[in-house]
């Protein structure tokens, strides 16, 4: 029998400061990149990652994604339509993932845990397919509407803390590793709790796209005074602004051998977005797959 167990946690309370050392290597020489009005954004010198200096603690960050978050921030990624998962712009990618982690990468017992379950729409998605879906979200406007609406095999809190006995076939970060305020810590306990074998699939941002090469082109050539592109691009809400480099070393370094990565692109319909920007967006993407310089990646990787 699985034995899930989560202590206490402080889960709001605490003021952001400035991070002095990159998430990922530790280093402490880093590069001011960008300079924003609420946040700034850094590069370390070390192993080259761009971070945002700004982003809540790990003890508070639970603040930021909160009711708020899904209802305003991101309410078009979010909408309550979506609880019919047929209709989530995503739903396509999730079928198609789930299928292949059993045709294609071997995955027979179909365990499988979500880190960053969000409105939980790839859970509900992996119960209509057969799997045994568990996650769990540091959010508690999160965890209420999924605990409420689609599973109570969910948790809430920090992953790090989560007491796991039992070992999964798959662990999924879609959309979220960016949002983690030590996402070294969290591989590493997604490898933990892996039978050896397992695969862990993530997508996240691609910050060597040709949609953020553009945006860092026009803050440059205008000496920072154009910050809009920027700032829809390089979001307040990541941690980590992820490269193909960066996001492949630290995968490896977590234990992992990548198996298979490809491009894809963020639904537009899941973006608050006006007519002018979903055209313009429309054709960056088109231009995007035109160089192979997708605005995301998807991989996945093995114990």
């Amino acid at each position: 029998k699985m034995k899930l167990s989560m202590p206490i946690m402080k889960m709001y309370g605490g003021v952001n400061s400035m991070i002095k050392e990159c998430p990922v290597c530790e280093g402490t020489e880093l590069k001011e990149k960008y300079l924003l009005k609420d946040y700034t954004i850094k590069k370390c010198k070390k192993c080259l990652l761009k971070f945002n200096a700004n982003f809540p603690s790990s003890d508070t960050v639970a603040n930021t994604f909160n009711d708020d978050y899904y209802d305003v921030v991101q309410r078009e990624a979010f909408k309550s339509d979506y609880l019919d998962h047929t209709n989530e712009p995503s739903s396509y990618m999730y079928n198609r993932i789930l299928k292949e982690l059993v045709s294609t990468w071997g995955v027979v017992d179909k365990m499988i845990f979500e880190v960053g379950y969000g409105k939980g729409m790839f859970l509900k998605t992996a119960i209509d397919c057969g799997w045994t879906p568990h996650g769990i979200d540091i959010s508690k406007a999160a965890y209420t509407h999924v605990f409420n609406n689609i599973t109570k095999d969910v948790f809430v809190g920090d992953l790090k803390e989560l007491n796991i006995e039992h070992k999964y076939d798959v662990v999924t970060f879609w959309d979220s590793i960016e949002h983690i305020a030590s996402p070294k810590q969290y591989l590493e306990k997604a490898n933990s709790i892996l039978h050896s074998g397992g695969k862990v699939v993530i997508t996240t941002d691609n910050y060597r796209s040709f949609i953020s090469t553009i945006a860092a082109g026009l803050y440059y050539i205008t000496f920072g005074l154009l910050k809009y592109p920027i700032k829809r691009t390089f979001i307040k809400y990541n941690s980590i602004y992820f490269t193909k480099d960066s996001i492949s070393d630290l995968i490896e370094k977590c234990g992992f051998k990548i198996v298979h990565m490809e491009g894809i692109d963020y639904p537009i319909d899941k973006i608050n977005l006006n007519m002018f920007e979903k055209s313009t967006l429309k054709a960056l993407y088109y231009l995007g797959r035109l160089f192979r310089s997708n605005s995301q990646l998807l991989i996945i990787a093995q114990k």
